[in-house]
């Protein structure tokens, strides 16, 4: 049996694809098109939830960088990096 989430705990599948690697791909691509981008920035402040609101809609799963079912500003920095390509 395939484990719902990766080494990192994030969701094994995103974007309705299973990766099947150590490590789950997708992370910070909110709208699936396989790059991080504007789009996917605007969608952040939609799904920021703080450090007590979570968890967060199922949909924000690709933004919870730390995979802690919320997404704050530790997750940002986390998109900050992958939008910047580093």
């Amino acid at each position: 049996m395939i484990p719902s989430y990766d080494l990192d705990g994030h969701a094994r599948t995103l974007c309705g694809r299973a990766d099947m690697g150590a490590y789950e791909l997708g992370i910070g691509d909110f709208n699936c098109t396989r790059r991080v981008d504007l789009f996917d920035y605007a969608a952040w402040g939609l799904c920021a939830t703080g450090p007590v609101a979570g968890p967060h809609p199922s949909s924000c799963e690709p933004l919870d960088f730390d995979a802690d079912r919320d997404v704050d500003l530790s997750n940002f920095t986390g998109f900050q990096r992958v939008f910047e390509g580093n």
